[in-house]
């Protein structure tokens, strides 16, 4: 007996998308939570740079529902390990804004991601990821997240906060 895979299921583009992503994304969602510190912050967070690479390597996953697939997987990964709902929400966004800003600028400066070990395509790489989508998520992040009630960040620390998201986000990028 043959095992039906699921594109033999004649599943439309957009919810193949959704249920792809949402399960990689998931699974790297709990990994990094797994690794969380007192802090808070995880230690490892390979979400972002998994949704980055997987919508830069299959355009057709980076459509309205792989995006949906990955808020999903984002939420439910926060929520399911006991967050509320609104930190959850904003921890969601931060981490789909580096995504989206990274995904913009390799566009718009048309940077041939599949040869990133020639040239200077990887310093450009690693500049966008860093300058851009990294530094993007970390402003988003320490703008919202210390003026929500019970929330890890706190207005005294917003440099430091700033920093460690930073510089977390370009270690996993």
């Amino acid at each position: 007996m043959r095992i039906p895979r699921i594109t033999d299921q004649n599943l439309n583009p957009e919810t193949y998308a959704y249920l792809v992503i949402l399960f990689i994304i998931l699974v790297t969602c709990l990994i990094g939570i797994m690794t969380r510190t007192q802090d808070y912050l995880a230690i490892l967070w390979p979400a972002n740079a998994a949704l980055l690479a997987m919508f830069l390597r299959f355009p057709h996953l980076n459509n309205m529902g792989g995006w949906l697939g990955a808020f999903c997987a984002f939420m439910f990964a926060d929520l399911a390990t006991g967050n509320n709902l609104l930190q959850s929400l904003f921890l969601t966004l931060a981490n789909l804004i580096s995504t989206i800003v990274s995904l913009f600028f390799i566009r718009y400066f048309q940077i041939n991601y599949k040869y990133y070990n020639t040239g200077f395509t990887f310093v450009h790489m690693f500049g966008i990821c860093a300058f851009a989508g990294c530094l993007a998520s970390a402003v988003f992040a320490v703008a919202t997240l210390p003026n929500l009630p019970h929330s890890f960040m706190t207005k005294e620390n917003l440099w430091i906060d700033f920093g460690l998201w930073w510089t977390g986000e370009m270690v996993n990028y």
